[in-house]
């Protein structure tokens, strides 16, 4: 255990909690009304990259809103509480459901599509970024000159080692990237 995880802290009160694995595929991040991807998808792909099962969620756009919404009415407004500690929750709940009502479910068509551009957009800035760093590599023709026919051509597949470090060197100038590029580039990045 890291030293800096026994800091116990408002973050890190020290107590851990595991979900039964039969009971996975039944969280929020993964129940069909919430999200694209099932939780058996979710650890296939888990199993094959490394990554934990909950960053491979997909949740749809109107969970997302319920998300923001969510967020916005602790972080702007005051939710009254009663004689209970229930009813604070019951109250949060109240208020969610008004504003989802009234003001983002008749307008959930265009929140989906404003979702949508904003997704492909980001697809593209992703596909461009990979194709030029990592795919493509490898790929430029060499320089020839008139007595190259008389040189034994050299493979063009590449090794792993070199493809390696070919990622690493991606890698790194993404990292770059990160800090000087703009809004949208940034976040591909």
């Amino acid at each position: 255990m890291n030293v800096a995880e026994n800091n116990y802290h408002a973050w890190n009160p020290g107590l851990s909690s595991t979900i039964p694995t039969h009971l996975l595929p039944f969280i929020t991040l993964f129940r069909p009304e919430n999200s694209k991807v099932s939780y058996k998808q979710a650890k296939e792909a888990a199993d094959f990259c490394g990554l934990s099962v909950e960053s491979l969620c997909a949740l749809k756009v109107e969970r997302l809103v319920i998300h923001e919404v969510l967020i916005r009415v602790t972080a702007d407004l005051s939710v009254p509480d009663g004689p209970n500690y229930e009813y604070l929750g019951i109250s949060l709940r109240s208020m969610v459901a008004r504003i989802c009502d009234i003001y983002v479910l008749p307008n959930l068509e265009s929140i989906n599509q404003q979702f949508l551009q904003i997704e492909k957009v980001a697809e593209l800035a992703i596909r461009g970024i990979l194709d030029q760093d990592v795919f493509d590599f490898g790929t430029q023709k060499a320089k020839t000159s008139f007595f190259s026919f008389l040189k034994p051509k050299k493979s063009q597949t590449l090794t792993d080692e070199t493809s390696e470090l070919h990622e690493i060197a991606a890698l790194d100038k993404w990292k770059t990237s990160i800090t000087s590029e703009k809004d949208l580039s940034r976040r591909a990045y």
